[in-house]
């Protein structure tokens, strides 16, 4: 088969299952092994990792070929379209790896998968009977594009045929005396499902219809330097028809350069080289690298290296991912479309604390005017990852590491714009500047004095309404003050707090954000956005926030408490319990600092109330989180019963 790519490494796109990819798939040869054997031994295997480590890479070029070898079907299958069933999307899948290899197949009976893996079968050109293995790609799709009622008929259909259960309408008719003829023999079927590790926790959705669910698992971890020094030289050295540029080689301190830069990472004590690269930073890296190779083979012949001057050290080297950003926005097909994508990831999606934040489908489509084919489009091509939450769908951007490249971006362009703008304006500005002088020195004490009373006066209004239940009434007053301040930091705060207290919770957001953008250095902006995140499900930003506060100096014990609470509560609804449970000892610590004076002064019903109505917790976590609400709650001299209880259940918790 041969590949539609011509270059050597893939850039943002995965590695496929093809003649050509295959042989240029590097750094990856135990984790190819490793998963081969535990597919061919179960019939079920969980491949999980975090984004941008390359399992969709490993699946296509790592193992599909070496199936084929030993007489496997690789049938590949994503759920990222709403307009077909699960059911059928594998169906589809079937046909179309059929079609692809030119296999010759005993169509099986569709009523369910158990049926059709029961009567079917596949056989290869040289009539060799092919085991078929369904490879689940990009599992975390199947939450984020189906509803419940065809997730759920999926499942079932899907635990039958793992757990080699007979359906149950098959059931009713063999007891209303049909006959079986099915045989004994299990369907003939190995199972991959491939996701993300922060969802692995929605597999629970399938575990009371398959037990064993993660039983097999197999986790792929970042390349380590020596599989990312494979990864990068092996393939610049290959020699095949196909691959338009010629063979090059890089100089072995642009190789350490490029390695030192892709390895770094982020610690308490600041930035670190750890032994970790993501494949998806490697391959964009070097796409980049080989491009200019080819722009090079048209005026150099022989042995071509890469030095390492060329790669313009670690701001050349990020200007790469910012080239990723700007070159998918430029290959949009309309301006607005462009204009639109870009306030989405700039506006929308990163907080002004550069802090990766979701928004939900509707909320996207209503504010940026960006469609749902649009959407899907640019999850499609790793700009953006979608995920299932509280009945709709969110999405973000696909790496934090896409992050300080769109704002170098967003800062470039608007400093261009600005300059234009500028040169246009300046005779204007003078007489503008001239005109206001004038008439400053006459007003500013008189006009400074009226609107800062004036604003003190409906904030404080607004306080005495807020402290009534009066909300929407404080909402209107703090609205009022800002209309003679626009800065007011405190107002926007307070007008936070009143959303938040109504349940207008993304209003609320809205409001601490914009006093944060104002006072970044504001502590109770601070902690308030960090619980309004938990309450909203975005666990990733409220324990990212909650535990930047941590390190701030003006911090009291009660809000110490607070944040590490958050923190708990996040990794606990991610599933992480191991994690929780590790942070859920550094609070007690605290606590147990306390003083016997110390006395609340947070507010922790909000959280108690979510976390009891949140149907996605199992009963034990529900219980243990209560029981730590309840410790902060108390007073000290009332705590160290309850710590004691709260110990005795994380210790149970953790067996």
């Amino acid at each position: 088969m041969e590949s539609k790519c011509e270059y050597r490494y893939p850039g943002s796109r995965p590695f496929e299952d093809t003649d050509l990819d295959r042989v240029l798939f590097f750094g990856r040869e135990r984790e190819k092994d490793e998963l081969l054997q535990k597919i061919i031994a179960r019939k079920l295997v969980v491949l999980h990792s975090v984004s941008g480590l390359g399992k969709t890479s490993l699946l296509n070029a790592g193992v599909s070929g070496l199936l084929r070898d030993r007489g496997f079907l690789p049938i590949k299958v994503r759920f990222n379209t709403a307009e077909t069933s699960p059911v059928q999307t594998v169906l589809s899948g079937i046909e179309e790896t059929v079609m692809q290899h030119h296999l010759d197949i005993e169509a099986g009976e569709t009523d369910t998968l158990w049926h059709y893996f029961k009567t079917a079968a596949f056989w290869s050109p040289g009539d060799s009977l092919l085991t078929p293995v369904l490879i689940l790609d990009q599992f975390e799709e199947f939450f984020a594009f189906h509803e419940l009622e065809a997730r759920s008929e999926f499942i079932t259909q899907l635990a039958d045929l793992i757990n080699n259960t007979i359906p149950q309408a098959l059931r009713q008719a063999i007891r209303a005396g049909e006959p079986y003829r099915y045989g004994e023999d299990p369907p003939r079927v190995r199972i991959v499902i491939s996701i993300r590790s922060d969802f692995v926790g929605q597999l629970d959705e399938l575990s009371a219809a398959i037990p064993d669910i993660l039983e097999n698992r197999y986790r792929l971890l970042a390349l380590t330097r020596r599989q990312a020094r494979e990864a990068i030289i092996r393939p610049a050295q290959l020699e095949d028809e196909n691959i338009v540029t010629q063979r090059f080689r890089y100089s072995a301190d642009a190789l350490d350069m490029m390695l030192d830069y892709l390895s770094k990472g982020r610690e308490r004590g600041g930035v670190v080289n750890k032994d970790e690269v993501e494949s998806f930073q490697l391959q964009l890296l070097c796409r980049q690298i080989e491009g200019k190779i080819h722009e090079r083979t048209a005026k150099e012949v022989g042995n071509i290296i890469v030095e390492k001057a060329e790669l313009a050290g670690e701001p050349g080297m990020q200007r790469v991912l910012r080239r990723f950003y700007d070159d998918l926005v430029e290959q949009l097909d309309s301006t607005a479309e462009k204009e639109n994508v870009r306030k989405l990831c700039e506006d929308g999606l990163i907080s002004i604390t550069d802090i990766r934040l979701s928004l939900e489908e509707d909320e996207i489509i209503r504010k940026f005017n960006i469609s749902r084919k649009l959407l899907k489009e640019l999850v499609n091509r790793r700009l953006l990852r979608a995920e299932f939450r509280v009945g709709s769908v969110y999405y973000e951007l696909s790496h934090d590491t896409l992050i300080t490249p769109i704002r170098l971006s967003q800062r470039k362009r608007r400093a261009t714009i600005e300059k234009y703008a500028l040169l246009r304006l300046v005779p204007l500005f003078i007489a503008l500047i001239i005109f206001l002088a004038l008439v400053y020195f006459a007003r500013q004490n008189k006009m400074d004095t009226l609107s800062k009373e004036s604003a003190r006066v409906y904030n404080n209004t607004g306080v005495a309404q807020f402290d009534k239940g009066e909300y929407n009434a404080a909402i209107a007053s703090y609205r009022k003050a800002l209309t003679f301040i626009p800065d007011y930091v405190e107002a926007f705060n307070n007008m936070g707090n009143a959303q938040y207290n109504k349940g207008d919770y993304n209003a609320a957001i809205t409001s601490y954000r914009k006093a944060l953008e104002i006072r970044p250095t504001y502590i109770s902006a601070k902690t308030n956005l960090t619980e309004s995140y938990l309450i909203t499900e975005r666990f990733d930003n409220a324990m990212e926030l909650a535990q930047k506060v941590l390190k701030e100096k003006d911090i009291s014990q009660d809000q110490i408490l607070a944040m590490k609470s958050i923190v708990v509560s996040s990794l606990f609804f991610q599933g992480n319990q191991a994690q929780a449970l590790k942070e859920l000892q550094k609070l007690i610590m605290v606590y147990r600092g306390l003083s016997a004076e110390h006395k609340r002064d947070w507010n922790y019903s909000p959280t108690k109330k979510f976390i009891t109505q949140t149907q996605s917790l199992n009963q034990p976590t529900r219980s243990l989180l209560l029981k730590m609400i309840e410790l902060l709650e108390a007073p000290k001299k009332e705590g160290d019963k309850i710590l004691v209880e709260l110990e005795t259940m994380a210790r149970e918790y953790e067996r």
